[in-house]
């Protein structure tokens, strides 16, 4: 029942949960940090990155994120709704 958040940044993506002493890492392995690919591009909402976001207890979010991921031949856009909802164009 804690707000969690995605960071995105130039080199990978991570999680965390918020509690009394700040953003903290998820501990579980499920949500360890991961480096890209080497050659991936991340771009979120044309917005300078690294970012973070985040989400309520609930699941939601404050607003729609598209984050779009490059890399040589292949791309990706993964459009997260307000809702919390993901979905993904290859």
């Amino acid at each position: 029942a804690r707000p969690t958040a995605v960071w995105i940044s130039p080199s990978g993506y991570g999680f965390e949960e918020r509690r009394a002493d700040g953003w903290q890492p998820l501990t579980d392995d499920r949500f360890a940090a991961h480096d890209w690919p080497e050659g991936t591009q991340a771009v979120v909402d044309d917005r300078t990155i690294p970012v973070r976001i985040v989400f309520d207890p609930m699941g939601t979010t404050v607003s729609p994120v598209e984050i779009s991921l490059r890399a040589a031949e292949a791309a990706s856009i993964v459009h997260l709704a307000a809702s919390g909802e993901l979905k993904i164009d290859e």
